[in-house]
């Protein structure tokens, strides 16, 4: 469990400085004025918004999560166990949905912002 939970710190971590970075190179593309983009940079840039609030949320759950592994250091039967195992295996599932859509907007604004790059450089 608790390299589960390094990794997963790792990877909240790298969402958040990503999307930073995202949410520069889009602001810094709007000051071009270009109408022909603009409606999918908005887009995007409200989309970074999502996600910074998504990130802190799992950020916040990931912290509790900590919380009671450290409780799970103290059961003393197997009913306790499976309870904190049980909420292991739910949060296990809940933030690799979101990694894995994440892993999708990537792909999208990978896309976006290479056409774009390409049309300013």
């Amino acid at each position: 469990m608790e390299k589960d939970i390094k990794i997963w710190k790792g990877e909240i971590e790298s969402i958040a400085t990503e999307v930073a970075f995202y949410q520069r190179i889009l602001n810094s593309f709007l000051k071009k004025k270009d109408t022909k983009c603009i409606n999918k940079q908005v887009f995007f840039l409200q989309k970074c918004t999502s996600i910074i609030i998504d990130n802190q949320c799992h950020l916040v759950s990931l912290n509790t999560l900590v919380n009671k592994v450290i409780q799970l250091n103290e059961c003393d039967d197997m009913q306790c166990e499976m309870y904190f195992l049980d909420k292991h295996a739910e949060f296990k599932r809940n933030i690799e949905t979101y990694f894995s859509e994440y892993r999708e907007f990537k792909k999208e604004i990978f896309v976006c912002l290479n056409e774009w790059v390409e049309e300013y450089v």
